[in-house]
């Protein structure tokens, strides 16, 4: 008997692991939902008092973290935790607030702030001893220093601290976070400054693939900047902008950016010319050296290594006494990757090369304000892919080619301030997506094409400064629905040769902002068509061979009351 209540026992214990697994497999069931097994903890009692006291030293005018309360801190808003252990791992506070273009500056701002975490860091957040993910971007720490102690962080990966009005000196201490991939630090011009006393410590972070410094002060760091940067073969993007470096070494010969895929150095004081080891990077993707006080001699045949590049950006620098030849070189690559380029506000001089055609993966051309000279290349309509042209401050000269036509992707046109004659192609009708044209301050002589009227996306139309001749008839504005500034102000020499004769009973199908015609003639006094366009609020017509306010002008004047210009 005694030896079959040992058997008993021993059978029981046995079957006790299999009977707890049942019934825990039940629970399981029982607590899933939408058919997903529930088996996440929750957090952990000091993780939970951590943040607790992380919020006294803060305000919150908008009630972000209004989700704080509970036992359970794993579901608030903004903390992530492990789902096997309940430990925080995520703590994501990034201000939500995007800009909204249609409020004016200080209502933007108002709301941006209001939506703002304000106030200072509490060193309880030490407690979160397996947090690998922390952003605070774009909240008021109020100019206090980042803390010291986020150099604790061990297991952290990420670490965004950008545009949350820090200030002072960066602690060398983030250099112990080794595990770390992505580190942004980067101010607003708004902010304090924020400076370092060098970057040496950046050499702890072997596992870094983003860097973002910019608009922090590097002034102190500037001996060794490139250096320190240099020993990151895995770095993807390095982003460098107004760190008021003004030293870029030349004398390096080769850079060890085997990965970089974003090099960004807008807003410095070089005083230099580009150095040649850039030229070695060949995963560059994008390279932004604008208004960083580069200086000429462009090197010519090297673009020809930086066939990966989609963005060049030598815009603002001033470089004198070269042309833009290096772009033959730019279109040697088999197959151009090249998207935007932006060369405007230099003293570029010479042709506007033919080679432009061959960068067919081109969506964007700005040499706004150089000295470029000669016609506009035929090889320009090659680039079916281009939504924007700035050529606008030049020395170009002849028509414009036929073969415009041919860019049914072009959003903006900008040909302002040449030398540019003829008459308006009428393949320009085909450009269906154009919404903006300037072809102000040039020599035009010729006339304006019927085909205008059938670009239906435009919203802006510059002839000023022109000497057009011939007739703009309604047909010229049939299918301009959206259009919202017309500007036909032409050169007093015109003799009023440009005669805009629109029937008195025209409705028209768009409803204009602004309007201005000078130098030309109206066939009617004040054009009874105005009465129609109810949100105009700025209207200059002078000089157009009748009298303005001639009969029937005062009613039709009376029906726009949201005037604010007139001439």
């Amino acid at each position: 008997m005694a030896s079959r209540k040992t058997f008993l026992l021993f059978l029981s214990l046995l079957l006790l692991p299999l009977i707890l697994e049942c019934f825990l497999l039940e629970a399981l069931v029982i607590n899933s939902s939408d058919g997903d097994i529930n088996t996440r903890a929750v957090c952990t009692e000091m993780e939970r008092k951590a943040l607790l006291k992380f919020t006294g030293g803060l305000e919150d005018p908008s009630g972000r973290l209004s989700s704080w309360v509970g036992g359970d801190c794993c579901k608030w808003q903004g903390v992530d935790c492990s789902n096997g252990t309940g430990h925080v791992i995520k703590l994501d506070l990034r201000n939500p607030y995007q800009s909204n273009s249609t409020l004016d500056y200080e209502a933007d701002e108002a709301a941006f702030h209001l939506s703002s975490l304000v106030g200072q860091i509490s060193h309880s957040l030490l407690d979160l001893k397996y947090l690998n993910y922390l952003d605070l971007s774009s909240n008021d720490f109020q100019g206090n220093p980042i803390p010291n102690f986020f150099g604790s962080f061990e297991r952290l990966s990420y670490l965004n601290l950008s545009q949350a009005a820090f200030s002072g000196m960066i602690p060398p201490h983030l250099g112990n976070l080794s595990n770390l991939r992505q580190l942004d630090i980067s101010a607003s011009p708004f902010d304090e400054s924020s400076w370092v006393s060098d970057l040496n410590w950046l050499s702890g972070l072997s596992s870094l693939k983003y860097l973002n410094l910019g608009l922090v002060n590097l002034n102190k760091a500037q001996t060794n900047w490139l250096e320190a940067v240099n020993m990151f073969p895995s770095l993807l993007e390095l982003h460098l902008p107004g760190c008021e470096l003004n030293n870029f070494p030349q004398s390096l010969s080769f850079v060890n950016f085997t990965s970089l895929s974003v090099l960004n150095l807008d807003d410095n004081n070089f005083e230099a010319s580009i150095p040649g080891c850039l030229f070695n990077a060949s995963t560059l993707v994008e390279l932004r050296l604008g208004s960083a006080q580069i200086k000429g001699p462009i090197p010519y045949d090297a673009w020809g290594n930086l066939c990966s590049l989609e963005v060049l950006d030598l815009s603002g620098n001033d470089i004198s006494d070269a042309g833009i030849e290096f772009v033959d070189s730019l279109s040697t690559c088999s197959n151009s990757s090249l998207k935007e380029l932006f060369l405007g506000q230099n003293q570029f001089n010479g042709h506007f090369p033919d080679s432009f055609g061959y960068l067919k993966n081109l969506r964007l051309i700005d040499v706004f304000d150089n000295r470029l000279s000669g016609q506009i290349p035929n090889s320009l309509g090659h680039l079916k892919n281009i939504r924007s042209i700035n050529l606008s401050k030049n020395e170009l000269s002849g028509p414009i080619p036929d073969s415009i036509g041919n860019l049914g992707n072009l959003r903006s046109l900008l040909l302002s301030d040449n030398a540019i004659s003829g008459s308006i192609p009428p393949s320009i009708g085909k450009l269906l997506f154009l919404e903006e044209l300037d072809l102000s301050h040039n020599g035009m002589n010729g006339t304006i094409p019927e085909s205008i009227g059938q670009l239906k996306e435009l919203l802006a139309l510059t002839l000023d400064w022109n000497s057009w001749k011939g007739t703009v008839s309604e047909i010229h504005f049939m299918g301009l629905m959206k259009l919202e500034y017309f500007s036909s102000y032409l050169s007093p020499a015109t003799n009023n040769s440009l005669v805009f004769d629109i029937t008195s009973d025209w409705i028209p199908p768009f409803s204009l902002k602004l309007i201005r015609i000078g130098n030309c003639i109206l066939s009617q006094t004040f054009p009874a068509w105005l009465g129609t366009q109810k949100e105009l609020s700025h209207i200059i017509l002078r000089n157009v061979g009748t009298e303005i306010f001639g009969s029937g002008a005062k009613a039709t004047h009376s029906g726009l009351p949201r005037i604010r210009t007139q001439d």
